[in-house]
């Protein structure tokens, strides 16, 4: 914290630093130096004690505060200098018999200019010594905040790497500026042959699946490190290059942590999540279909598929039931992102069919999410 010392601004009224030496040597100057002098006495001594308050006032915060230097208005000795003739002239101007009889006491006034000025210098001087102190306060907090943080990732670092899952180690933790990362390796994964998008779709799925679980797993080092940095998890492939990483703003983590949380994929989020993944869905997904697309539609993710090698006869037979059945029984090879975030996000999953022997043929099925859920952890996932 640099706390400004603006006692120098009294340059700008010479009298006020010369009035406890005029007064002094009053005697000795001459009739015409005598009635300036006296026409400038009523508020001479006032004004002189102000400044004087003034001064040891905003070099004794300088000195308190450790804002010294080697400048000329923050040099340590000049400062101690400047309080004990502040001190000094201040007991003359207040005991002396002179001053109080060359300047009566009941004669004494400021005139309402000055005051103001003294008034605004000193609410300025205020207002700087606190901002100070406030900035310090912070720096303090946010250096202290910081050694923690240091500590606690050289305990964890000194228990790494481990294995997380099979093909996922667990490496290292760091801290860079306003980040803490933590560093994964995909110990089978290779960029050079995965593409772009699935680089792209594993970023956000990451991201929203962090999002998603910080409620409901609480970390104690993380709520530290979130409350002022960044948290970036950053995965590498078997080579170490880099592969994907995701982002956590201190905001995010605060918002996600709060009681009663409802979890939520940002719209523009989930479709995008959903487009890279549908691009990169085989079309023979399950037995007998054509996968087409998946989308996100009135709340609900969108399955779109045709039904193929079936004739028309075949195809009027088909019912909803028969369609329900059949998801049921393959809902498990559907399952990835898009299940995921619907679970997630708790909406419903619709599996919409078309013919490709009967144009006008079409069926939905719907399943909340309490049914897919059920499916799901029935058939072990």
């Amino acid at each position: 914290m640099r706390l400004c010392n603006i006692s120098f601004f009294a340059t700008l009224r010479p009298q006020i630093l010369l009035t406890p030496y005029i007064i002094t040597f009053y005697h000795h100057f001459p009739l015409s130096t005598k009635k300036y002098i006296s026409f400038c006495a009523p508020y001479a001594v006032a004004l002189a004690k102000t400044h004087l308050i003034w001064a040891a006032v905003t070099n004794g915060l300088v000195l308190l505060t450790g804002s010294v230097g080697n400048g000329v208005f923050d040099n340590p000795v000049r400062l101690i200098i400047s309080l004990v003739w502040a001190g000094i002239f201040f007991t003359y101007l207040t005991v002396s018999e002179d001053v109080k009889i060359l300047i009566p006491k009941e004669t004494r006034h400021l005139y309402k200019g000055d005051k103001i000025a003294l008034i605004s210098i000193i609410v300025a001087i205020l207002l700087l010594f606190g901002h100070g102190v406030l900035e310090a306060a912070g720096a303090s907090f946010t250096s202290s905040t910081d050694k923690n943080i240091d500590r606690q990732i050289e305990l964890t670092n000194a228990q790494l790497p481990t294995m997380l899952s099979e093909g996922v180690e667990y490496c290292s933790i760091e801290r860079d500026g306003e980040n803490v990362i933590f560093l994964y390796k995909l110990k089978n994964v290779h960029i050079d042959y995965i593409p772009a998008a699935a680089l792209e779709e594993g970023s956000l799925m990451t991201k929203e699946r962090l999002i998603y679980g910080l409620n409901s797993t609480k970390d104690k080092f993380m709520d530290i490190a979130a409350k002022s940095h960044n948290l970036e998890f950053r995965y590498i492939d078997a080579d170490g290059a880099n592969a994907y990483s995701a982002k956590i703003s201190p905001e995010e983590y605060a918002k996600a942590c709060v009681d009663g949380f409802m979890y939520r994929t940002e719209p523009e989020t989930l479709n995008r999540i959903l487009e890279l993944g549908s691009n990169m869905i085989p079309e023979e997904l399950i037995p007998g279909t054509k996968f087409n697309s998946i989308s996100f539609v009135d709340n609900q993710i969108v399955f779109n598929f045709t039904i193929t090698g079936v004739n028309s006869t075949e195809m009027q037979g088909i019912t909803n039931g028969t369609l329900r059945q059949y998801l049921e029984d393959n809902l498990a090879v559907l399952y990835g992102d898009a299940i995921e975030l619907a679970m997630m996000n708790k909406i419903p999953i619709t599996f919409d069919f078309k013919s490709d022997t009967i144009d006008w043929w079409e069926q939905s099925v719907t399943f909340n999410p309490d049914e897919y859920e059920a499916i799901l952890n029935a058939g072990g996932n």
